[in-house]
């Protein structure tokens, strides 16, 4: 009963803030057009004075030389519109930000582009329909005797009218637009695939493997043996079982945190120093330290500075002790990273090894490790279904109870609710028709926008208790459940339930008559969404989209309130990660809105494509300019395609509903565009949907399967997927693999700062000039025909790069072996190399031994 309570009171009040009058459009695109203009010029003055925040790659490593501007504060206009998407997908952001452009391209593509596959159309769809709807439609539905902005909309037309047939024929010619779309999209985002999944090194050899049967998981050299069963002997380079380190990981997180205070502490004393300031023992009011056993107020007095410098040092002999191989050797889980020895076995591994479910495989590709949530990765399965049904259940109260203050926020802002308040406030903005047109039209879609900016850092904060251990699903769950709220609340409630309320009142004494209205009070509804294309593209755009205002008024508050320290600052002005997760479904239900009223009222779609144009205008220059490339292999783009899948079938069936309820029984004949547009889903899915899962086996050469792993090979494959809380801390508060003999699990020095649930930053490897190596029967490796610096490069890279075994931890004897076998392998190479530089040594040898017998 609460549910339809409430479904009742949406009902009752979304109807509230649609305006279909001309005046109040009008006044909706003069204060938008107006904030736009005025914050376009107020960030040109802005940039130029903060470009290490509004620019911030014209001062870093990522800088391009095409990205060099000539006029000092409108040079980057020209330079942003002009700069080829190609250079950005090879040296800006990579294939989600390419695919993303591509999406909101309104331009032909550029011919002289490095790999012109790459570059489709895509955008162009609004741009088509527009025109077509403005030069043939708008003038056929102008020929009516109504008023406002129904004189250009289907409604001006009335009922049973010959010239509905235009609209009905539009059906057909638009939903072949969006499907041409929808094939070009798939391609090009498949095609964008392929080109970067070529083979390129460790990432394409390594797969992750899940649901391990129990005798074989937790086990290297089980986990080993047990694919070298299906694929080969010497198929299997290195294998990294995944442990669950919960208490290791919290330790990490904690000292972490206490080396912050520490900075924190030591920079207040020096700063204090600097500017006079005396402190008693380094104590500072504004420090909390833990209470003592008297139970003082404010804790212990202790040396602010000794007490942190403790309690790290008794964290990193924690952390030792919980590094020891005996404390991890039973906490391994049935996860494991694998690097087989070619890509071909690898591919052959992920597209053969999958569960009764199809869609969930045993073996899949690798994930890049920054896009790994350590922590999420251990949890078990049972734990993350239960974590994910409650997550479902939130995100569906919240759709349910999200619209209240939406629609209670319309309703107080109408103006009859007005004059119940205050009488002489509601005479004085009936008095003022631009105010009174500002309230009844701008002021209700203002308030839908903020609740629709502040819905997805909700769903997002909930999505973070699911337990997804790659933060690429985080992000694609977030869109699919974004963009569900946008498609059934925002968009059907306002679409139907709106239309609903305003023939109600006309169904009660004419229910035949309510119904014929029915279909033109569909396309009344047109200036609503009108309304909002205009606030979120004009004002929205250059607000929040190129002048990141939000994220200006954030790191302001974070470097004057929580910011103590240097490195802080820097951090703080570091700008956001550019979310598509966010971002995509916005565009999609302008998408949406553009292909729904493209028949029905044609100058929405016209305002849809100026949206699009300056969505593409900020994101084009967010890429180019703020956004730093980072690894999420979101591949939204099947989701974006499956959306506009659904926004075409609406359309057809929207388009049926209306003409059928103006009379027009030939409509009945668009069901068949329907069951079409279900039949060309299914085709583009089975056509390019596997090519999103896996890469294709034909991108191995020759060459790449007769390849043979090397040791720098397998120090890259264990810096990158080794689990981050094995590494002990060093003097300067970062994280190492120690090379002595300690019992912690380390062997190799790496440096890189790391915290648990995060990845490391491993520095760039070089890799070497790859070395000829045959191996015999007995696994001992032989050079031949290699020079004196060969030798040396060998031996050198031996010394400081991982083994094989590494990081493999089981029982005592096999570790003994193993390094046993390490140790004599070595020794045999130093032998060689000491041989060979004995080598040309030996003829000055024995002439001088010849000569001495010569002289006894």
């Amino acid at each position: 009963m609460k549910i339809l309570y409430l479904f009742s009171l949406f009902l009752t009040l979304v109807s509230a803030a649609v305006d279909t009058s001309s005046k109040g459009l009008g006044i909706s695109a003069i204060i938008s057009g107006g904030a736009f203009v005025v914050g376009f010029l107020i960030f040109i003055i802005a940039r130029d004075l903060r470009k290490d925040f509004f620019a911030p790659k014209l001062s870093t490593s990522f800088r391009d030389g095409k990205t060099d501007e000539g006029m000092r504060f409108i040079g980057w206009i020209w330079n942003v519109w002009m700069y080829r998407e190609a250079d950005i997908f090879y040296k800006q952001v990579g294939m989600d930000g390419y695919m993303y452009l591509q999406f909101l391209r309104v331009s032909p593509p550029y011919h002289d582009a490095p790999n012109p596959t790459l570059d489709q159309y895509s955008m162009v769809l609004c741009m088509s329909m527009g025109i077509l709807g403005l030069a043939i439609i708008t003038p056929i539905n102008y020929l009516g005797q109504t008023v406002g902005l129904d004189t250009i909309s289907m409604a001006n037309i009335q009922n049973g009218n010959r010239l509905l047939y235009v609209h009905y024929v539009s059906v057909f010619l638009f939903s072949a637009f969006v499907w041409f779309f929808i094939y070009k999209l798939f391609r090009s985002a498949v095609l964008c695939q392929i080109g970067v999944s070529k083979p390129d090194g460790i990432l394409q050899r390594s797969v992750i493997v899940k649901d391990l049967p129990p005798d074989v998981s937790g086990s290297a050299k089980n986990i080993r043996k047990y694919f070298e069963r299906m694929y080969g002997k010497t198929s299997v380079h290195n294998v990294l079982p995944v442990p669950r380190l919960d208490r290791l990981s919290e330790a990490q997180n904690e000292r972490a945190d206490a080396v912050k205070e520490k900075k924190r502490m030591e920079y207040r004393v020096r700063v204090g120093a600097e500017d006079g300031l005396v402190t008693i023992g380094g104590v500072f009011p504004f420090n909390r330290f833990p209470k003592n056993k008297e139970n003082r107020l404010f804790g212990q007095r202790v040396n602010g500075l000794q007490y942190w410098k403790k309690k790290i040092s008794d964290l990193n002999s924690k952390i030792l002790e919980l590094q020891k191989k005996e404390n991890i050797r039973g906490s391994y889980t049935d996860h494991a990273f694998v690097c087989f020895r070619t890509v071909g076995i690898s591919l052959s591994a992920q597209q053969s090894l999958m569960n009764i479910n199809s869609s969930t495989s045993v073996v899949s590709r690798a994930p890049h490790p920054k896009n790994i949530h350590w922590t999420n990765l251990t949890i078990p399965y049972w734990q993350k279904m239960i974590r994910l049904f409650v997550c479902y259940g939130v995100l569906l109260g919240l759709f349910i109870t999200w619209f209240i203050p939406v629609a209670i926020i319309s309703l107080a802002t109408r103006l009859d609710n007005i004059a119940r308040l205050n009488a002489s406030l509601a005479q004085t903005i009936e008095n003022n028709p631009f105010l009174a047109g500002a309230i009844n039209s701008f002021l209700p879609t203002l308030a839908f926008n903020v609740f629709i900016l502040l819905l997805p850092h909700v769903i997002r904060y909930v999505l973070s208790f699911a337990g997804m251990f790659r933060f690429s699903n985080a992000d694609k769950h977030l869109m699919i459940f974004y963009w569900l709220f946008l498609f059934f609340i925002s968009f059907l409630g306002y679409l139907f339930t709106g239309s609903f309320v305003l023939v109600a009142q006309i169904f009660v004494t004419d229910p035949v008559g309510a119904i014929n209205q029915l279909g033109s009070v569909i396309a009344r509804q047109g200036a609503y969404f009108a309304n909002y294309v205009i606030l979120q593209g004009w004002a929205g755009s250059i607000i929040f989209g190129i002048a990141r205002l939000d994220e200006f008024i954030i790191m302001m508050i974070k470097r004057r309130f929580f910011c103590v320290t240097e490195e802080e600052k820097k951090e703080a002005d570091i700008p956001s990660v550019f979310s598509y997760g966010i971002n995509y479904p916005r565009q999609l239900l302008v998408l949406l809105i553009a292909i729904v009223y493209s028949s029905m009222a044609p100058y929405v779609t016209a305002l849809c494509f100026t949206y699009f144009l300056v969505s593409y205008f900020s994101a084009k220059y967010n890429m180019l300019y703020v956004v730093k490339p980072h690894v999420r292999e979101s591949h939204l783009s099947k989701v974006v395609i499956h959306c506009t899948g659904m926004a075409v079938i609406l359309y057809q069936l929207v388009m049926t509903s209306a003409l059928v309820l103006k009379g027009l029984p030939a409509a009945i004949s668009l069901i068949s565009l329907v069951f079409a547009s279900i039949l060309i889903s299914i085709y583009n899915h089975f056509k390019w949907s596997k090519a999103f899962l896996h890469m294709p086996m034909d991108q191995t050469d020759e060459s790449e399967s007769r390849e043979v792993p090397t040791s720098v090979d397998t120090r890259r494959f264990t810096m990158l997927f080794h689990h981050p809380a094995l590494t002990p801390p060093d003097r300067e508060d970062e994280f190492f693999v120690s090379l002595s003999n300690s019992p912690s699990l380390t062997h190799t020095r790496y440096k890189g700062t790391k915290k648990a649930g995060t990845n490391p930053r491993s520095p760039p490897l070089d890799r070497p000039q790859e070395i000829s190596v045959e191996v015999d029967s007995q696994r001992q490796r032989t050079l031949k025909g290699m020079k004196r610096s060969r030798y040396s490069q060998q031996r050198d890279e031996e010394e400081e790069s991982i083994a094989d075994e590494d990081f493999v931890y089981e029982s005592a004897s096999s570790d003994d072996e193993l390094f046993a076998r390490e140790e004599i392998q070595s020794e045999l190479l130093r032998g060689e190399s000491q041989i060979m530089d004995l080598m040309p040594a030996i003829p000055l040898t024995l002439r001088r031994i010849a000569d001495s017998s010569d002289q006894v």
